[in-house]
């Protein structure tokens, strides 16, 4: 079957591996996340890019919390500083508020100061000339340079450790079904969707 040496994670690949090649991608995002057997970059580099932040959160969820270690804080405290800096460069400065107040606050703990800053710079005609924020040139740069820090983040995260490959799979989910019921004796039931392999 697979090169795992637990027969259930193994398993599991593969009807991630199957879901995928079915189309069925958010019953595969689903199961990832509430296995926390796989994180899926990309995915989360897709939501992160739409600006799908809660959705971004979401995923994380199903892998670590906001104060498991440093490393799940930064990367939750990045997803709200883009949350927040979008919200800024839309000129929506009751939504920014709002992340401040809900999404940010919590992490004034580790940065104390970090609200008051925030609230600066929501005061700001033109927020990107802020001391902190200074050294990107625009909103697009401030956001590749944030996601990168996450990425990096997620990469040296010890609980996301193991989790951000997938590893080399020896069948398909449909290729292991055919021959669990060969080897039963029995006829392989049929299905009215055709499933491509």
């Amino acid at each position: 079957m697979a090169t795992d040496p637990d027969p259930d994670r193994a398993l599991l690949f593969l009807i991630l591996q199957f879901l995928d090649h079915q189309n069925l991608s958010e019953t595969a995002r689903s199961l990832e996340c509430e296995t926390g057997l796989f994180f899926n970059m990309t995915y989360f580099e897709e939501l992160l890019n739409c600006c799908a932040y809660n959705e971004a959160e979401s995923y994380l969820c199903g892998f670590t919390d906001i104060h498991d270690n440093i490393y799940s804080t930064k990367i939750y405290f990045g997803i709200r500083k883009l949350k927040f800096l979008e919200a800024l460069a839309d000129g929506e400065r009751e939504v920014a508020r709002e992340v401040v107040e809900k999404d940010i606050e919590i992490f004034d703990q580790y940065n104390p100061g970090l609200v008051q800053q925030a609230f600066e710079l929501l005061q700001m005609d033109n927020f990107m000339s802020h001391i902190l924020l200074s050294s990107y040139k625009n909103m697009k740069e401030a956001r590749k340079v944030v996601m990168e820090n996450i990425k990096k983040c997620i990469e040296a995260n010890p609980l996301l450790q193991g989790k951000l490959s997938f590893p080399p799979l020896s069948t398909t989910l449909q290729a292991f079904y055919m021959e669990a019921m060969a080897s039963r004796g029995r006829a392989p039931a049929t299905c009215r969707r055709d499933f491509k392999d």
